[in-house]
Parts: structure tokens; C-alpha cells; sequence
């Protein structure tokens, strides 16, 4: 099966007006990732020179794909780390909350060291597998890849892929489109 190609295009001034093509990003399902492309655009002016994806570790963990114009195109969602470990705890009898923290292996010789060590590279391996195939399909140059959200920080120093933190890229972005709209009026 041939992978599907990003579709719909959203730039920051359609942003500011509540539209955008196929409704992609306004759809009430990736809501931030428009914010997220505008703080981008604002916080790193290099990120214009070629695309870009924003990985947001939230509920959810958000790949949102950005062109060398500053465009939101689309992404792909998954679930969050958070949300993941409390489905193993729910579901898996045997297993207990534990605090997640940086690893001391890769192979646990605990319980707790296991978890820990699966949920923080399972994750990081994601992270690197999806950004290879996006950046296979995003046209204009290397992909810079920016993340951002409460386990970006424990998650990036296992990936090779993000290149930039930004813990309020979001509240950026939303800042960006207000001011935008205020200057509209």
C-alpha cells in the first residue's frame, strides 16, 4: 500500500481569517497545529529557507508538517506518551504506575526499568520514523524538526531527528494569529 501524500495547505494569514484549504488543521481534531506553524514561523525565521515539522508531545503526539512558506500541510497523530502508559497500567494486570525518567539502559532489569526504558525509546524510535518518511514527502530542502510539550525534552535526547526545543512554540503561535487579527481590524 502506497502511503497517502500530505494534502491541504494552511498559511498563517488564513489562519488569522478562520479558513484554510480542505479544512485541513481546523478540523477540530488537530486544532494546535496551526498555532504550532505560526509560532514556528515566527521563532525561527532560518526555518523559512526550507520545511519544517513541529512534534508536539501533548495528549496526543502531534507531527504537523510546515512548507518552506510557513504553510501548515497536514501531519499525522498518535497517541501521547502519557496516554499510553496509563493504557499498559489499565490494562495489564500485572503492571504498576511508575515516574517516567531518563533510563538507565536500554534493557530494564526491573519492571519500573523496563517501562521506562519502552516507553522512552519506543517513543524516540517513533519520533525518528515518522520524521524520516515526512521528510521524505516535504518538498524544499533538509526538514528542520522542532518539538515542543511537557516530554520533549526527555524524549529528544534519545531521537536523532529533533533538532530544536521550543516549550512554548504553542502559546507563541497563539500570541502570532492575535496579534495578526489585532492588526487586521
Amino acid at each position: 500500500v502506497e502511503p497517502r501524500s500530505i494534502i491541504g495547505r494552511t498559511t498563517v494569514e488564513s489562519i488569522q481569517a478562520g479558513e484554510a484549504e480542505d479544512g485541513a488543521g481546523l478540523d477540530g481534531l488537530h486544532r494546535g497545529a496551526p498555532d504550532d506553524a505560526a509560532g514556528l514561523h515566527q521563532l525561527h525565521p532560518t526555518q523559512r529557507g526550507g520545511p519544517a515539522t513541529v512534534i508536539d508531545f501533548g495528549t496526543a503526539t502531534t507531527y504537523d508538517a510546515v512548507s518552506v512558506k510557513g504553510e501548515y500541510l497536514g501531519g499525522v497523530i498518535a497517541p501521547g506518551v502519557e496516554i499510553s502508559l496509563d493504557a499498559l497500567y489499565t490494562r495489564a494486570a500485572a503492571l504498576r504506575r511508575v515516574e517516567l525518567v531518563e533510563p538507565r539502559n536500554i534493557i530494564g532489569r526491573t519492571t519500573i526499568e523496563s517501562i521506562q526504558s519502552g516507553a522512552v525509546f519506543g517513543f524516540a524510535g517513533q519520533v525518528d520514523g515518522i520524521c524520516s518518511r515526512m521528510a521524505q514527502q516535504l518538498e524544499g530542502g533538509p526538514v528542520t524538526v522542532v518539538a515542543t510539550g511537557g516530554l520533549a525534552e526527555l524524549i529528544a535526547r534519545y531521537t536523532s531527528s529533533i533538532q530544536h526545543l521550543e516549550p512554548w512554540l504553542t502559546l507563541h503561535g497563539l500570541r502570532l494569529v492575535f496579534d495578526r487579527n489585532q492588526d487586521s481590524r
